[in-house]
């Protein structure tokens, strides 16, 4: 656009964030760093948080060599 026009429908494009929905995600933090982040298809339940737990919060421990007897949780 030159100084002094306004702007042109016809050269803007309608965007729509999200879509409507929202994001879920899980991530830890530990003293190094942080780790692993993933994102949740559906709610989070127990079954799913224990999962989430056994693979990618190991995952991250792995990553930073650390050992879970290690870790205060």
């Amino acid at each position: 656009k030159r100084d002094g026009e306004s702007l042109n429908d016809r050269y803007m494009k309608l965007m729509v964030k999200f879509e409507g929905r929202s994001i879920f995600i899980w991530e830890c933090f530990i003293y190094l760093s942080v780790g692993y982040l993933i994102q949740i298809e559906e709610g989070l339940d127990g079954d799913l948080y224990r999962q989430i737990l056994n693979d990618e919060f190991l995952n991250t421990l792995e990553f930073y060599e650390l050992n879970a007897q290690d870790i205060i949780f």
